[in-house]
């Protein structure tokens, strides 16, 4: 810690400066400075979700299969090193404690969580309900750390990789039951609803600075893909769903990969730019209440929109967004109706 002493740098560089001793990094940067992450590889997870990390140990694998956990409601990637706060379920104890994107969890019960891997911080987060937890959390502006004290609750997740569970086959009429009858492979995952239903209003800025809405696309079938660059998963299906646009996107079906990065519009740009992802516009919205708007809860999240504006299904985790599977049902959505 001798380190962190010398020169009495601010309390987020000394815990970059343990992470990187911790992990072997060289010369940690701030997270606002941190390169641009590169495309992982096959073997990526498919999804980014609450308080959950890239395989499954005990509490994770009994949240999978009650569909509930005690936490408190936070999801959380790791950043050279530091837990970093992405975004806050609305009404769950961390929100309502105060916690925000951009904080760095350091420490959980008084014991340092510099170092660990997302699984090991979700694993400490977790916990039988009505319990507390206490958290030490960096924040820019303040000079010390900030010491906060939750108490769990059963937090219940949506089953995102089951086919349209409250919707049974027999119920969907039009679109949603020929979508359904056309699932297969990767599809499989697709949840539609019994109905179209509205989606909230929001906007999001392009790359030159103007505001844009999904109205832009009304009269298209619109598949939106939220995602963000701190998510590895999301990184891993870029590149197809780049093919896909241009494959697909024109007059009838329009594509919009919509970035949830806090720090702006940079760091997306510069990713789509290094992958060379030339068919897509470049879109962002930081704002942190859109998950929570949109009822997301893993990412990436893609939501199919029909040419009302109004939400046909969704789809949770990575895809091949341009295998055989996936463009055959879109395809038959854009199609015009008969």
């Amino acid at each position: 810690m001798s380190l962190c002493n010398r020169g009495r740098p601010a309390p987020l560089r000394c815990a970059l400066l343990l992470a990187a001793l911790l992990t072997g990094a060289a010369g940690a940067q701030e997270p606002s400075k941190a390169p641009s992450a590169t495309v992982p590889s096959p073997t990526t997870p498919s999804s980014s979700s609450p308080e959950k990390g890239t395989s499954t140990p005990p509490a994770i694998e009994q949240a999978q299969a009650t569909n509930s956990y005690g936490g408190i409601g936070v999801m959380i990637a790791i950043e050279q090193g530091i837990a970093r706060i992405v975004s806050t379920v609305e009404n769950r104890p961390a929100a309502k404690a105060g916690l925000q994107p951009g904080d760095y969890v350091t420490h959980i019960n008084k014991a340092i969580v510099i170092g660990l891997s997302r699984n090991e911080i979700s694993e400490k987060l977790r916990g039988i309900p009505n319990t507390q937890v206490t958290l030490s959390v960096l924040r820019k502006g303040h000079d010390e750390p900030i010491e906060v004290k939750l108490v769990r609750e059963t937090i219940t997740i949506a089953p995102a990789n089951k086919v349209s569970v409250t919707t049974p086959l027999n119920e969907l009429t039009g679109l949603q039951r020929e979508l359904a009858e056309l699932a297969q492979g990767q599809m499989k995952r697709l949840v539609l609803h019994r109905e179209p239903v509205p989606l909230p209003e929001f906007t999001y800025s392009d790359d030159k600075g103007a505001t844009r809405s999904l109205m832009d696309a009304k009269g298209k079938i619109t598949v939106l893909n939220i995602w963000a660059t701190w998510c590895a998963p999301c990184l891993s299906e870029m590149p197809s769903i780049n093919r896909l646009k241009a494959r697909l996107g024109g007059p009838a079906l329009e594509v919009i990969a919509l970035s949830v990065d806090k720090s702006g519009i940079e760091r997306p740009r510069k990713f789509l730019r290094d992958i060379q992802a030339n068919a897509l516009e470049v879109f962002n919205n930081p704002d942190s209440k859109l998950p929570g708007l949109l009822k997301i809860d893993a990412y990436p999240t893609t939501i199919i929109i029909g040419r009302d504006g109004r939400e046909i299904g969704r789809i949770a985790g990575a895809l091949e967004w341009d295998a055989e599977e996936v463009t055959k049902l879109l395809e038959a959505a854009a199609k015009p109706a008969s």
